[in-house]
């Protein structure tokens, strides 16, 4: 389903909000100056590379400029006024790279993606969070087979630079950790 609820904490009440453009699932999610960014996803038949911006204030989603790329569940992540999309799958399976995508250089008409630094490794159905000036990547696997426990890994701005993923330890690893108010994901079969 297509449906965005979405919740009061100082109320404690859930309202139902205009529709998603189309029903889509395992997308990348991340906030940026107050408006949601969507980014490609599984529709139940194919990967997507579409992007949805959900404005808010207006009650509106709005089709942006498409992923260099169709992917499914990778994530996104804000930093330093730009937005990580890290990882994902393919048709061809587990993706290693790392697109930075420029929200306003979108809005203007401008070239908006910019490679960014590779994981060291494919990684889908991770979490990521950012703190600070660094981005952390957690949990996933790198295929469909790999049930090891990944290693954390933190990539960290330094003066808008972004050079390369750092491994951090494994205690935070695992697969596809709960990573409250940080991601969002839902399985496919909610598509039926």
């Amino acid at each position: 389903t297509g449906v965005l609820e979405v919740y009061d904490p100082r109320q404690n009440t859930w309202e139902t909000r205009a529709p998603m453009p189309s029903p889509i699932s395992n997308y990348a999610l991340t906030a940026y100056e107050g408006n949601l960014y969507l980014f490609g996803g599984w529709d139940g038949k194919k990967i997507s590379d579409l992007i949805y911006r959900y404005d808010p204030d207006t009650d509106r989603w709005e089709t942006r400029k498409p992923i260099p790329g169709a992917r499914m569940a990778g994530a996104a992540a804000t930093l330093d006024g730009r937005i990580l999309l890290i990882g994902g799958q393919a048709e061809q399976g587990g993706l290693k790279e790392v697109w930075i995508y420029y929200p306003d250089r979108d809005s203007e008409g401008d070239s908006a993606w910019q490679k960014g630094p590779n994981l060291p490794d494919a990684r889908y159905g991770f979490a990521a969070a950012t703190l600070a000036n660094s981005v952390f990547v957690l949990g996933g696997q790198s295929s469909p087979s790999d049930q090891r426990v990944q290693p954390v890994l933190v990539l960290t701005a330094r003066e808008r630079a972004m050079r390369r993923w750092r491994r951090g330890d494994r205690r935070g690893g695992g697969r596809a950790p709960g990573v409250p108010g940080i991601v969002h994901r839902l399985h496919p079969a909610h598509l039926q």
